[in-house]
């Protein structure tokens, strides 16, 4: 039956072993230890009148939770559990019967002189009809795959309606692929699976009415198509993304726009797009989207500038037409709402016409207007899923869509796409009333009047400078005599220590960049990085600013954060040796 990878553990021991393993859970994201003094250190050098105060309400928190919590449960059951090395039959079969109890079964009125018995025309006929025959079979379609994960992945919900959406990413997922040669045959193939959960609440429970999942294979074939036709130059508009969600999301409204009312936004809005390029000695480190909110002013995120601010010299911007802008610099930002305004030196361009992100109702037209790979632009149909606080759609967005406009069916803009949900099959948008504040602010200024940080002064600024920094060293040398062999770490990272501490199995390192003030202090871990994979380590998450590998012993985590380059080790046998007694512990109480 199931081989699984890792021991990792069972929700039900969370809370007990994170106190008996002090320190253990680390969540990589927030690894950050100075990101809101530095955020707010930004933020001083904008002009105060220009502070943006938009918030952006996303699902309440405890219905969050709660959501999250079934979420775990539901791919549990769908997938297996992975703490169980080898599933038996008969444990197949519970599993199969807990999940058959999570799925939606409302109680159906009954109605004489049908051919059922019941209310054929109810909502709740409809929905038990749906859910018996669709969800056992997904549950066979899924296990058909024999997944094989190690985490639950990130896991983001939204509303719809009565539905409660949970979107998990699960990375690094091996699956059976049907041969080419031969279909009766399998592959193992490794992949990412992105899993959408649709719940609806009965009788104060959670109830699994759908599911749907997406691979990174799906992904990628349409990703390589899109760069061949921007390839080509020019605008392009695309096929939509045929995928699992097709099923799930009616996308009538969308696919019945003719061609002229797509040729119509697409023409409306073309010269309104730009793209944003960092740079780093002539070599792209970043790339995004942005639009004209205002004449001479361009509005993009704050997460693709705060990356060049780290690893770039300086932003390049350029549109459809080829036209450069040379910019003048950062205007304001709200980290908050993950929007930065760029000035450019010239009153150039004409803002974009915004329309009410309020107004949407599900399943309405939502047209992505982006360049992926900076040479063209291409207008991608999709449909809104959910318009609680972030707008999400149905578009295959990368990590350089960001910053580019969510269209209607009018050629109004209606959000701009964040990277929080990428590759997946579905956008998360900022909406309309955060992009208003900014139009807003700044309609009646003349363009001359308004004042933009340099590039080149904020990176400075950015920056905390110590030209004599005291190194803290709290690790036992017994164990760095251990963990100093892991990627050969003295001789692989050429940089000044400045910290270094030692807790229950975790090492933090933190060394300073003293090479130039504009080196991507990520380069500098790149030999440490392939000594790493040299040794048999696996790269489990890569980003801008952060890599995450791990073996059977230990995780790396590998962080810049400004001048600095952080090293976090941690040492995995302690608490699967500390799992395991608490298991047996268990199993004798009960």
């Amino acid at each position: 039956m199931k081989k699984l990878k890792h021991l990792i553990i069972l929700s039900l021991f969370v809370a007990v072993s994170v106190s008996a393993v002090s320190g253990f859970f680390i969540d990589s994201s927030k690894l950050a230890y100075t990101v809101g003094t530095k955020t707010d250190k930004v933020q001083d050098n904008f002009d105060k009148s220009y502070k943006l105060n938009s918030k952006i309400e996303e699902v309440e928190s405890s219905v969050q939770k709660e959501v999250e919590e079934v979420t775990k449960k539901a791919t549990n059951l769908l997938l297996g559990d992975f703490n169980d090395v080898n599933e038996s039959g008969e444990k197949y079969y519970q599993r199969y019967k807990k999940y058959k109890d999570l799925m939606y079964s409302p109680e159906v009125p009954k109605k004489e002189g049908t051919f059922s018995g019941y209310d054929e025309d109810s909502e709740e006929y409809k929905d038990s009809l749906y859910t018996s025959f669709a969800l056992p079979q997904l549950f066979d379609s899924f296990n058909a795959l024999n997944i094989v994960y190690n985490s639950y992945g990130d896991i983001r919900v939204t509303t719809s309606g009565r539905y409660f959406i949970s979107m998990v990413v699960i990375r690094g997922v091996t699956v059976n692929e049907s041969s080419d040669e031969d279909p009766y045959k399998y592959e193992r193939v490794e992949t990412d699976l992105v899993i959408y959960f649709s719940f609806v609440k009965y009788k104060g429970e959670y109830k699994l009415y759908y599911i749907r999942g997406e691979t990174r294979d799906n992904m990628e074939q349409y990703i390589n198509w899109l760069g061949e036709e921007e390839s080509k130059g020019g605008t392009t508009l695309s096929a939509r993304f045929t995928s699992e969600t097709s099923d799930v999301y009616s996308h009538a409204k969308v696919d019945a726009l003719s061609q002229d009312t797509l040729n119509s936004i697409m023409n409306s809005n073309i010269n309104k797009v730009v793209v944003l390029n960092g740079v780093y000695n002539s070599e792209i480190k970043a790339s995004a989207n942005g639009f004209f909110i205002k004449e001479g002013l361009i509005v993009t995120t704050w997460t693709f500038v705060k990356n060049a601010l780290n690893n770039c010299q300086t932003i390049s911007i350029f549109d459809s037409n080829g036209n450069a802008y040379a910019m003048d610099g950062i205007v304001t930002i709200n980290p908050d709402t993950d929007v930065a305004v760029i000035k450019i030196k010239t009153p150039s361009g004409s803002g974009v016409n915004l329309g009410d992100t309020s107004s949407l109702a599900s399943l309405d037209p939502a047209l992505t207007l982006s360049s992926k790979m900076g040479v063209g632009f291409i207008l991608q149909k999709g449909v809104v899923i959910s318009n609680s606080g972030y707008l999400q759609l149905t578009a295959a967005v990368g990590d350089n869509d960001q910053g580019s406009p969510v269209l209607d069916q009018n050629g109004n803009v209606i959000g701009m796409n964040t990277n929080q949900q990428v590759n997946s099959g579905t956008a998360v948008a900022i909406n309309t009333k955060v992009l208003k504040e900014v139009q807003d602010m700044f309609k009646d200024k003349e363009f001359s009047s308004i004042k933009a940080i340099p590039f080149s002064k904020l990176k400075e600024n950015y920056y905390q400078k110590y030209d004599e920094e005291t190194v803290l060293n709290s690790i036992p040398k017994s164990k760095w005599k251990t963990y100093s062999k892991i990627g050969d770490i003295e001789n692989t990272i050429g940089l000044d220590l400045v910290k270094a501490s030692y807790k229950d199995g975790i090492v933090s390192l933190r060394y300073i960049n003293k090479i130039s003030d504009f080196v991507g202090t990520m380069q500098l871990s790149d030999s440490f990085s392939s000594k790493l994979v040299e040794d048999g380590y696996k790269l489990i998450s890569e980003g801008a600013t952060k890599k995450v590998y791990s073996n059977n012993k230990y995780k790396v985590v590998i962080m810049s954060e400004f001048d600095y380059l952080i090293v976090v080790m941690v040492k995995l046998w302690k608490w699967i040796s500390c799992l395991k007694n608490m298991v047996y512990y268990f199993y004798l109480v009960f």
